[in-house]
């Protein structure tokens, strides 16, 4: 079913689309490009009108509404999309984004059922369910036992549930929280997608690895990294913690200090899961903060 079309500038990691409806934040779409289909994530969604662009005052505003209700094509929908990588490599669990983005003009489609399930609930022995999509609750959300030793199933757990505790423990909305990953291996980089799939926006969740952020325009780094560089000014874990919602260590200890921790946002949730020592120790934490929500990766 077609929902709009790619529209201005687009990015291999990014489109922003006009769409026949207002799409939702945490919904799935897909593009169908020369070199495939890629899956999407609606990370902004916003609608205007033609006829309320210059109302001053209330009696044109009611005005303007009997306009708008006669002109069908009032309203215009816009979706900011962030682009998760090929249908065909996400169903092997491998996140790769296109070398060209998509052009403008390429129409967005929605997802089936079953493009869902085939990269989130496969119907295969050692998959656990840890969850539902947000926008999709029919659809479960699974992680293969086969792959994932034990420590990285409580991880990616414990991230599935920041999908609610972001929510009520921080009383933010889930596309406003902010995220620092710090590792950018095979564990790390599922637990951004999570995060991303549970609504969290690609530009709020910074990846550092031994030589820093993770940013756009950085030299050396390989696909599977690029693919959650991000633009900012950030160059540092330290930079990165400043005012950060959410710590999740796939890295090594002691890497965390406590004034990094000090840095941090009001009732910050903290997952130091390096194992066998956790990149801080909760004892550290507690010493610099009373409101954090602490859990660690040891067996």
């Amino acid at each position: 079913m077609s929902l709009g079309f790619v529209v201005g500038e687009s990015k291999p990691t990014s489109v922003t689309a006009i769409t026949s409806r207002s799409l939702s934040v945490g919904e799935y779409i897909k593009i169908n490009i020369d070199e495939g289909e890629i899956l999407g994530l609606v990370e902004r969604s916003s609608v205007s009108s033609a006829a309320f662009t210059d109302v001053r005052n209330f009696h044109e505003a009611e005005e303007s509404t009997e306009i708008a209700d006669i002109n069908k094509r009032d309203k215009t929908f816009t979706a900011h999309i962030g682009i998760l990588g090929f249908l065909e490599n996400l169903r092997k669990g491998q996140s790769i984004i296109p070398a060209i983005p998509p052009i403008p003009g390429t129409e967005i489609t929605q997802p089936t059922n079953q493009d869902l399930e085939e990269i989130f609930s496969p119907k295969k022995d050692g998959w656990l369910k840890i969850g539902n999509l947000l926008r999709n609750k029919k659809i479960e959300a699974k992680i293969n036992l086969d792959r994932i030793v034990s420590r990285h199933l409580g991880i990616l757990a414990m991230t599935g549930m920041g999908k609610s505790n972001l929510v009520s423990l921080i009383t933010k909305k889930i596309s406003e929280v902010k995220v620092v990953v710090n590792g950018a291996g095979a564990s790390a980089q599922a637990c951004a997608n999570l995060f991303k799939s549970s609504g969290v926006k690609s530009k709020n969740i910074i990846m550092c690895d031994s030589k820093g952020v993770i940013y756009k325009g950085r030299k050396n780094i390989d696909q599977f990294k690029s693919a959650h560089a991000v633009e900012t000014k950030l160059r540092t874990l330290s930079d990165a913690m400043k005012n950060a919602d959410v710590f999740l260590g796939l890295s090594a200890k002691d890497v965390v200090s406590k004034d990094m921790v000090k840095s941090m946002a009001k009732k910050p949730i903290i997952f130091a899961c390096a194992n066998p020592d956790p990149e801080i120790k909760p004892e550290l934490i507690e010493e610099v903060r009373d409101d954090a929500i602490i859990a660690t990766g040891r067996s």
